[in-house]
Formats: structure tokens, C-alpha cells, sequence
């Protein structure tokens, strides 16, 4: 590579002393020189975005690598890990949480794990807040920095990721069918999608993402 450089800036510097009996010559010499300065310039241009690919490359693998740790913790070795995006201030996301503090009374902490998330630079004495006012019962912290609503692709709020033990997704979506569209819902839920994802992997079934 450094003698590429070097190559390239004697080309550059010659381009403008060196001259030729003819125009047609001085021409010719000039083309040639100018192919391989570009020549020079491809290469090197290759050689920064190859190294450009592999540094990204690599901190991607870096912070998945730390989502990754993440999860297990978050999991805890439970059998079955549910990941529920909410907002604080989501009307929606407020009304589901006691939906939520009973599927967590209504398995054991071996059997499942809750975790929830709040996307965003939500304060610590804002989540507090949260957490006291609306009596959540399962363990809930902020994603200031969006990774794990990265790494597991989370669109909307509220919005719940199960994962089998080995941190595999096994279903992603609503928690219930009580809300059906913004503003519309139903006096009661009538299917509960979170409820039956967590009985179909604690019974050793796969159910559809």
C-alpha cells in the first residue's frame, strides 16, 4: 500500500513537468497517467471501505454480543421470557398493566420471566414514578438507546416478544385482542395470544412467530 502511495504521488507531480515532442504524444502520455492515477485512487478507495465494513462488522457483533447477555439476564433462566414494550405516557400501554401483573402472579418465576421496556431517555425518577403509580409488578427498565428494540425489531407500543430458553423467538405481537385498531376495542379481550404463546411452550409446543 505504501508503495501504491508513493507511486501514485511521484504520477501526480509528473503529470504536470513531463513533456512530449507532439501534442498527439503529450496527449497519449497524459491518458495513460491519468488511468493509472485512478487506477491508484480505486484501490485505495477499496482499501478504506473494506476496513470500513470490518470495523462495522465488528461493532455490530460487539453489541449484539452485549444484547445477547442482556436477554440472559433478563430471562433469568426461566423457562419462557416475555419482552413487553411499553410507553409511559401510551394510554393503551397503561391499561394492559394489570392484564400483565396477572400473568405474572399467574405463572411461577421459574416458569416465566416479564420483563418490560420503555424505549427512549425516560429519567430514572420518571420510571419510578411509572412503575409506583400504575403498581407494576414485574421488573421494567428503560431502552435509552434502542438496542434491544433493535435487536428484536419491536415496532409499536405496546408490543410483547416471547422467547423459548434458549432466547429463540417464538411469538411477537399483541398481548390480547382487546385493542383491534387506535381508539377501538372491545368491552373484553376474547383471545389471549400472550396467554396461549407462554401455556404452548411451557407444554413443549412451538407456536408460530
Amino acid at each position: 500500500i505504501t508503495a501504491l502511495i508513493l507511486r501514485g504521488f511521484s504520477t501526480f507531480f509528473s503529470l504536470n513537468f513531463q513533456e512530449k515532442s507532439t501534442a498527439h504524444g503529450r496527449t497519449n502520455n497524459l491518458d495513460a497517467r491519468q488511468s493509472e492515477t485512478c487506477h491508484l485512487v480505486n484501490i485505495l478507495y477499496f482499501y478504506k471501505v473494506k476496513h470500513f465494513i470490518v470495523a462495522g462488522l465488528l461493532i455490530t457483533f460487539t453489541l449484539q454480543a452485549n444484547c445477547q447477555e442482556l436477554l440472559e439476564r433478563l430471562s433469568n433462566g426461566a423457562e419462557v421470557t416475555a419482552i413487553v414494550f411499553l410507553a409511559e405516557n401510551c394510554p393503551i400501554s397503561q391499561k394492559y398493566i394489570p392484564a400483565l401483573n396477572a400473568i405474572r402472579e399467574r405463572y411461577g418465576n421459574q416458569a416465566l420471566s416479564i420483563h418490560a421496556l420503555i424505549p427512549g431517555k425516560i429519567k430514572k425518577r420518571e420510571l419510578a414514578k411509572f412503575k409506583e403509580e400504575y403498581g407494576i409488578k414485574f421488573t421494567i427498565s428503560a431502552d435509552r438507546k434502542y438496542k434491544l428494540v433493535n435487536l428484536l425489531s419491536a415496532t409499536t407500543t405496546p408490543e410483547v416478544i416471547v422467547l423459548d430458553n434458549q432466547l429463540a423467538i417464538k411469538y411477537r405481537g399483541a398481548i390480547d385482542n382487546w385493542f383491534y385498531e387506535l381508539g377501538g376495542y372491545r368491552k373484553e379481550a376474547t383471545e389471549e395470544y400472550l396467554i396461549a404463546a407462554i401455556d404452548s411452550l411451557l407444554a413443549g409446543f412451538e407456536r408460530s412467530v
